[in-house]
């Protein structure tokens, strides 16, 4: 019910949604998403929603084509995690990330993530079963795993997700391990 007041809200079209969260700069890759995206879109209908600001999206607006939709960047945590909670799938495509919170933000929220297969986030998607990854700058790839998620079962997928970050990413959890690690060290 939720999500349908979101997608109203945003005037975001019916139909599966991607939606990719992030600082728009080279780094990240965002350009192969776009690239890959009009073969998604033919394919599954998807549309995918960009939520950020940064050096390179004028160059990624240029170049985007299909059913993609410019967000600009959200500075309420609220409203953001309304955001996601109103998509099917969470796109993280740079291959460099170190640690990937946004893609774990999108895990809790329940949404499967599609990734590079390189960096913090592939790490999270294998280990969680919650998404696809495809060999970093190969657009081919990205649409192909794209493609697949959005023709899975994404409730299942995202169930997966959630489920994952409860047990290994909640504060519990997290502050556990921060203190043992501490415990260890001291203990030297």
């Amino acid at each position: 019910h939720r999500a349908a007041q979101v997608r109203r809200r945003e005037r975001w079209p019916d139909g599966p949604l991607a939606i990719h969260v992030g600082r728009l700069a080279g780094e990240k890759e965002l350009d192969v998403v776009l690239r890959a995206w009009p073969e998604v879109e033919r394919r599954t209908g998807a549309t995918l929603v960009v939520v950020g600001a940064g050096p390179s999206e004028q160059r990624y607006r240029r170049m985007a084509r299909g059913r993609i939709l410019w967000r600009g960047f959200e500075p309420d945590r609220e409203r953001l995690a309304d955001l996601l909670g109103a998509a099917d799938l969470y796109v993280a495509p740079c291959p460099i990330e170190t640690f990937g919170l946004a893609a774990l933000e999108a895990l809790a929220s329940g949404l499967p993530v599609l990734s590079a297969g390189e960096g913090g986030v592939a790490e999270k998607v294998a280990a969680s079963g919650a998404g696809a990854t495809y060999p970093p700058g190969d657009v081919a790839a990205c649409a192909a795993a794209a493609i697949a998620l959005l023709t899975a079962d994404l409730p299942a997928l995202g169930r997966l997700g959630r489920g994952f970050a409860e047990r290994h990413h909640a504060w519990p959890v997290a502050l556990d391990a921060i203190f043992a690690a501490y415990h260890r060290v001291l203990a030297r």
